[in-house]
């Protein structure tokens, strides 16, 4: 699960120095890029001109806090993972905290073990993010192009990830074959036989029950009674 950071960045907002030191030496072994910074504004910044994947905050940054900064982070992005550093146990910043949506709450000295831990709980949250639900067992990832089946993964094509979006956008409904014929073929003039040959693949890849005819009208992700 772990591989999944070395193609992630990481950004760390600690004022000890020493112990940013430490933290950087161990993220390099897991993120593609981590990114340091000792205060909140640095920090504003460099999630403002670079991309950032995972924030590790120290909850007091000098006569900063960093519950503001996170709070900031929040207003704007309520889906990147963030996890609190804090050099004691306080009650009450953790009460603060914990409805900031964090991944966790570190307090020092953190062991080798509970920041593996903690990556691996990171790694699990984007996992999750990535994946894209179609129905029971069936998931797209969007950053490998890969549809997930039980667990087997098959890479899609172009046209077969137009159509994965277009079952996703209308999970409940009926999709008229007309719909599905202009949305995968855009402008070229293409008639039923195409579209049948079409679901005849998706079919033959990724299972009989991947996607159900509605006689003369479309097709469904459902089972229509």
């Amino acid at each position: 699960m772990l591989e999944l950071l070395s193609g992630k960045t990481v950004l760390i907002v600690e004022d000890d120095k020493e112990y940013a030191s430490y933290l950087v030496d161990v993220f390099d072994l897991y993120f593609r890029k981590v990114y340091l910074t000792h205060n909140a504004q640095d920090a504003k910044d460099a999630l403002c001109n670079t991309h950032i994947d995972v924030i590790f905050s120290d909850i007091h940054l000098g006569a900063e806090n960093g519950l503001e900064f996170i709070e900031e982070v929040r207003r704007s992005d309520s889906q990147i993972p963030v996890v609190v550093i804090s050099g004691r146990k306080d009650e009450e910043l953790l009460f603060k905290a914990i409805v900031l949506g964090l991944t966790a709450y570190l307090v020092k000295p953190i062991t080798f073990d509970t920041l593996t831990e903690t990556l691996e709980k990171l790694s699990l949250k984007l996992s999750e993010q990535r994946l894209l639900h179609i129905k029971d067992g069936t998931y797209y990832d969007e950053e490998t192009k890969e549809l997930i089946i039980d667990g087997e993964k098959y890479l899609t094509s172009k046209k077969e990830r137009l159509f994965i979006k277009l079952l996703t956008e209308s999970k409940s409904t009926i999709i008229a074959k007309e719909k599905i014929i202009n949305f995968l073929w855009d402008k070229d003039e293409v008639g039923d036989a195409a579209l049948k040959n079409f679901i005849l693949r998706i079919r033959k890849r990724f299972g009989k029950e991947f996607v159900y005819t509605v006689s003369d009208i479309g097709y469904a992700l459902h089972k229509r009674d």
